[in-house]
């Protein structure tokens, strides 16, 4: 039973890395998961740049509590980077409904970017070897999210070099017109002074020296 759960995680990484879309990670992830862990709530909690989301992906929508990181069992997970197994009454607001609960970080790279949570409404309903499938869950949506952020990265990098070189070439037509415009204005001085010289030379060269015509 365990070699196939095992075998179920890797089937779920597979999917999921097929993506690079975070939404559909995640959609992946409720779907399949069912195959490897009993649950009535699956939710991750995500870090959003300077900000925490909870994203509930089967069950009952769970609020997002105002101190998430100081709870004692996703605020635990997260501080020390390690799963916890709650087996009977939760310590926290935070899935306050449910008896058992696995909380299991989401690391890549040495970054928490999240949790990932199951949850079940009686006591003891979990084991240490739902833990571990759970954890290596854990490995491929943590790999699968930091591919898609860092894709998501990358492209707004690109449409930023991109806007710029559209913003330098702006630059460039309006300096090429500038010069064009210095350009014609010294022109007509320059034209004119060097015909007023024409017609002295002519008029004059018997009076001029030869350095002078």
């Amino acid at each position: 039973a365990l070699s196939s759960r095992i075998a179920a995680v890797n089937e779920i990484g597979i999917a999921i890395n097929r993506t690079l879309d975070l939404n559909e990670i995640q959609r992946v992830i409720a779907r399949q998961a069912k195959w490897l862990l009993d649950f009535e709530y699956c939710g991750v909690c995500l870090l959003k740049e300077d900000h925490w989301e909870v994203n509930t992906l089967f069950g009952a929508a769970e609020p997002m509590p105002e101190t998430l990181t100081e709870t004692e069992n996703v605020g635990k997970a997260i501080k020390y980077s390690q799963p916890q197994l709650v087996r009977t009454g939760s310590p926290s607001p935070f899935l306050s409904a449910y008896q058992s609960q696995i909380i299991i970080p989401l690391v890549a790279d040495d970054s928490v970017l999240g949790t990932i949570n199951f949850a079940m409404a009686r006591e003891h309903a979990y084991t240490q070897d739902d833990m571990r499938i759970g954890y290596m869950l854990a490995l491929q949506l943590a790999s699968a999210m930091r591919n898609a952020r860092n894709f998501a990265e990358l492209n707004r990098t690109r449409d930023e070099l991109h806007q710029y070189a559209l913003e330098l070439e702006e630059r460039i037509r309006e300096l090429d017109a500038y010069s064009h415009t210095i350009a014609h204005d010294l022109k007509s001085p320059l034209s004119s002074i060097m015909l007023r010289a024409e017609i002295a030379s002519t008029k004059f060269s018997t009076f001029l020296p030869p350095k002078g015509v």
